[in-house]
């Protein structure tokens, strides 16, 4: 039901991202595993090919993939603003030491 690069609005984003949340906590608290290391097939939705990873490979990469979007914004406002964004997680989730 979700289409590749769908638009959405703020309150929408919110609500996912919240949701979404809630569904990795809740199954990352009730995976055995067992369960990390089945594999599963997809489709690679740039090329159609079939993919087969295991259930642990693809967690990894999910933590990861955000890295490259990070980049290509980066990449992207180069050249347009004074000072590039330092889009790293740390920097939102931590507090300066005095």
């Amino acid at each position: 039901t979700v289409q590749m690069f769908q638009e959405r609005n703020l309150s929408e984003c919110e609500t996912l991202i919240t949701e979404n949340l809630n569904d990795w906590l809740n199954y990352l608290e009730s995976i055995e595993e067992s369960e990390l290391q089945r594999v599963f097939e997809f489709v690679f939705p740039i090329d159609g090919s079939k993919k087969r990873i295991s259930v642990v490979d693809g967690i990894t990469h999910l933590l990861h993939h955000n890295s490259y979007h990070r980049g290509q914004i980066v990449i992207k406002l180069k050249g347009s603003v004074e000072t590039l964004p330092f889009p790293q997680f740390v920097i939102f989730s931590s507090e300066a030491v005095k």
